[in-house]
């Protein structure tokens, strides 16, 4: 069950490089960070914010993620960490696509399919 609604932290940088790409997981993830530049007030889209918490499989659509997480719009690509090592080294699994507008304030995404660590691993 989701619970309230995990307040965006601010830091003064995204430290997130390193992290690798993993496809094929489950919509449900302990220990989840969610990165993003959100936009829509009370944000302004110029510094980035996390998010931690567990996933669970979205009650209306069974291929998406949800976490509980205030960001606003703006913060649609942001990566969705799993098996983090530290705060902020793990590999992405996901990206933020949407949000929701009425009742607890959740962010959305699908797990990476074998098609996006295909086209990741197509650059030398």
């Amino acid at each position: 069950a989701l619970l309230a609604a995990a307040a965006a932290v601010f830091v003064s940088s995204c430290p997130c490089l390193g992290n690798g790409l993993v496809s094929g997981n489950s919509t449900v993830q302990p220990n989840t960070r969610i990165w993003g530049y959100p936009a829509d007030q009370p944000y302004n889209g110029q510094r980035p914010y996390y998010c931690d918490g567990d996933t669970n499989t979205y009650a209306f659509n069974a291929n998406d993620s949800a976490m509980n997480c205030d960001m606003t719009g703006g913060a649609s690509g942001g990566p969705w960490l799993k098996d983090r090592v530290n705060d902020n080294l793990g590999y992405v699994y996901a990206v933020t696509s949407r949000r929701t507008y009425y009742g607890r304030p959740l962010l959305l995404a699908a797990p990476n399919s074998s098609a996006v660590w295909n086209l990741y691993n197509f650059w030398p």
